[in-house]
């Protein structure tokens, strides 16, 4: 049973190797946002690293005179992956990634209204997110897992692959007799 215009996901998840659990969520404001667990340290990190980008997109797309579930789209969907897929096509000379990335996003965007396809393009980020209720992280926790700390590492290795790339690359251009 749907409840508003928030969504209803079920989940099925094994407890243990013999027991078979499922369960439907509505994805309403308290799945997105619950009730504060116990205080700690941990949760107030999490909690203030969301809200402060929370902040950040919310003051954004008011500067930019767009909805904050467009900045984030763009933020996140687009922008993000193509400096990704730009930094590996530019450590391999090609552009292949950049290309598919955008040959698989941008029909995303056809049809419709921006705001309307970023607004169910965000919806289904939040279902994604809500995903990981039922092991114990919230939205908040995840969140700031995928949105945050995931692509601050992706992209730290990705500076890693071209330096080591460019470095391969002077040794062989320095000297062409070690291959």
């Amino acid at each position: 049973m749907n409840i508003g215009l928030w969504p209803e996901i079920t989940l099925t998840y094994y407890r243990n190797q013999s027991h078979k659990q499922r369960r439907t969520y509505h994805l309403n404001h308290q799945l997105i946002h619950p009730e504060p667990s116990k205080p700690t340290t941990f949760n107030n990190m999490i909690r203030t690293i969301f809200e402060l980008v929370a902040n950040a997109l919310y003051s954004g797309a008011r500067i930019l005179g767009i909805t904050y579930n467009e900045l984030n789209i763009i933020v996140y969907i687009i922008i993000i992956p193509l400096v990704w897929a730009y930094m590996i096509d530019k450590a391999y000379r090609f552009h292949r990634f950049k290309i598919a990335y955008l040959v698989i996003v941008l029909p995303f965007f056809i049809g419709g209204t921006f705001e309307n396809n970023c607004d169910a393009m965000f919806m289904l980020c939040q279902i994604f997110l809500c995903l990981f209720y039922p092991i114990g992280i919230n939205y908040t926790a995840a969140s700031v897992i995928f949105c945050v700390i995931a692509p601050i590492l992706i992209h730290i290795g990705l500076i890693k692959i071209l330096k080591r790339v460019r470095q391969k690359k002077e040794i062989t251009t320095s000297h062409p007799e070690v291959l």
